[in-house]
């Protein structure tokens, strides 16, 4: 009888300790106070969803625990409940499935990607992601690409980058130069490195012979980039020449020392010849004063079989000239024109890149004249109203450069966020909201919930409130 008694007690404690063990293994203790999201943890539910779009609901409540989740590390507890989860009957592991061990490579790898949605209404993690780059070389690039999304509205962000991409080794340098590419944003301070690494280039023994990812870099740096011009010119030849045109059209009126070399592509009527006249017509009516030179060319391209070119000769022009009477009935012509385009115009916006067709293209190039386009404006008005839901963005933001009438833009840009648009169209109602500024204010509640209904577009619906009210969310 004793010996039963023993016996029962002792498989008491084992089973006890068995409890302790499953308790202490799948209870988080530190995350009482973490959000749920789908029944989940916000770990939890990043680590097996990834960034997915309910964390755009959940919005910055969200954010202070994907910074906590790049401290994840797998210790001696995360071993035993790994070890315990699988020695579960299948049944139970459906039941608890959001219990199930959270693999801390992959979480980091997560809430960093989560984190690079947000942008910079996630600068907090800014110090943490600089330390994760510092120290982990299986994460230093995915860090850097997280860090460029936050680099324009984080001075610490864009100071390491730079600093890295001037003194890192060589693969932490091209990591830079590739997450400055996929941001579409570079910071001043690193166009001069970029320019020395376009001066200095040598080919790898393996890969591109060309530093392609320095050129697209270049494109997102704006007219800071002006001092690449004459190295982008030699890659017009030397191959890469979309990249080269590309990034040459960020360089303004410096893009003048590539035209010996533009020229003779215009000359072409081969399919890449024909691929390139856009972005050719798009540097040289960059030009600005300094381009007289262009002018033969421009005149030609007024008869260009391609409606984009045929815009773009006529805003060049005219900003040579100064003439810009010349080139408006010819835009307006060209926006009201419903025929077929030709190859469209590739255009950065943030990290998008996107191909504006000639109606879209003619509405920003009559935006850029200001007021002097005024009698554009009922051709505009119509088209800001029209059915044709790629071109109301570019109307809209062109009526509002020329006449700051508010009141003629809101109700269809709002009303654009209401709909199931996609995320590169909701992108760029946000980007003309954020241009208008506090006249954007009766918008906020349309941003704010656009905002909680996709992630992807997130980040553009916070610039575009700082713009309205000054940072308040």
């Amino acid at each position: 009888m004793r010996l039963r008694r023993v016996f029962v007690i002792a498989a008491i404690m084992v089973l006890l300790l068995l409890a302790s063990v499953v308790l202490v293994a799948f209870s988080d203790f530190g995350a009482s106070k973490e959000p749920v999201v789908n029944g989940m943890g916000v770990r939890q539910y990043v680590v097996t969803h990834g960034p997915g779009p309910s964390l755009a609901e959940l919005g910055p409540d969200a954010i202070p625990w994907l910074i906590k989740g790049l401290d994840a590390k797998d210790s001696a507890l995360h071993t035993v409940k790994v070890r315990v989860w699988k020695l579960l009957p299948r049944k139970l592991q459906a039941k608890w499935r959001n219990h199930a061990p959270i693999d801390s490579t992959r979480l980091r790898g997560n809430c960093m990607r989560a984190l690079e949605m947000f942008g910079p209404e996630a600068v907090s993690a800014v110090p943490k992601l600089i330390e994760l780059a510092r120290s982990d070389p299986s994460l230093d690039g995915v860090a850097c690409s997280v860090l460029a999304q936050m680099a324009s509205d984080s001075p610490p962000a864009a100071a390491f980058l730079v600093a890295s991409l001037r003194d890192g080794d060589g693969k932490l340098k091209m990591k830079v130069v590739n997450a400055f590419m996929n941001a579409g944003f570079t910071p001043p301070e690193a166009v001069p490195l970029l320019v020395t690494r376009l001066k200095n280039f040598v080919p790898p023994a393996q890969g591109s012979g060309l530093p392609l990812n320095e050129m697209s870099a270049l494109r997102g740096s704006g007219p800071e980039a002006a001092p690449a011009a004459p190295f982008l010119a030699q890659y017009v030849e030397q191959g890469g020449a979309g990249n080269a045109i590309h990034a040459l059209r960020a360089t303004g009126p410096a893009a003048i020392v590539a035209l010996p070399r533009l020229l003779p592509i215009l000359r072409g009527h081969d399919e890449k010849s024909i691929q390139l006249r856009p972005g050719i017509f798009a540097i040289l009516a960059g030009l600005g004063t300094n381009g007289a030179a262009a002018l033969p060319a421009l005149t030609n391209g007024l008869s260009d079989a391609n409606p984009v070119v045929r815009a773009l000769a006529a805003a060049g022009i005219a900003r040579i000239t100064g003439d810009v009477e010349f080139a408006l009935p010819r835009l307006i012509e060209e926006l009201e024109n419903r025929g077929p385009t030709g190859e469209t115009l590739t255009i950065q916006t943030s990290e998008y890149l996107i191909g504006l067709h000639h109606r879209q293209l003619s509405a920003r190039l009559l935006g850029e004249f200001g007021e002097k386009a005024t009698n554009a404006l009922p051709n505009l008005k119509k088209a800001v109203n029209g059915s044709e839901r790629w071109l109301r963005p570019c109307a809209a933001e062109a009526i509002w450069k020329i006449s700051k009438d508010a009141e003629a833009v809101l109700p269809s840009l709002m009303a654009e966020l209401q709909k199931l648009s996609g995320e590169i169209h909701h992108m760029e109602v946000l980007n003309v909201l954020a241009q208008m500024g506090p006249a954007a204010e009766p918008a906020a509640p349309a941003i704010r919930a656009t905002m909680k209904s996709n992630l992807g577009v997130r980040r553009y619906g916070y610039v575009a409130l700082q713009k309205i009210n000054g940072g308040e969310k």
